[in-house]
């Protein structure tokens, strides 16, 4: 399965944007290499230790406490599961979390 120009697209934007957050403007110009993410705890899934070249990496960040962002969840998880054998890796991060809503992550199945 191909996966859609739009995605990639998407999925760049997003890793653009991580960039961004974690690095001044001065260390990252097009074609730099993406740093590593520094996530605190996996909820689901694999840690991605690194972004591998050939492969694509969609890169969210939401909070559960935000409606909107947990209406996204569930699309998230299904693009991953659409596009799993084609090198496409969905990452959400849950920013500026509560402790009563990690728990109440972590208890979701989404």
């Amino acid at each position: 399965m191909n996966l859609p120009t739009t995605l990639r697209a998407f999925g760049a934007l997003l890793v653009a944007s991580t960039l961004a957050l974690s690095a001044t403007a001065q260390d990252l110009q097009m074609g730099s290499k993406a740093p590593a993410l520094s996530i605190e705890e996996w909820l689901k899934g694999s840690e991605v230790k690194g972004f591998q070249p050939g492969e694509t990496y969609v890169v969210e960040f939401w909070a559960t406490w935000c409606p909107p962002c947990l209406k996204s969840i569930p699309h998230l998880t299904e693009v991953q599961k659409k596009y799993k054998d084609s090198k496409v890796t969905v990452i959400g991060v849950a920013a500026s979390e509560r402790p009563k809503t990690v728990e109440a992550a972590r208890a979701r199945a989404w």
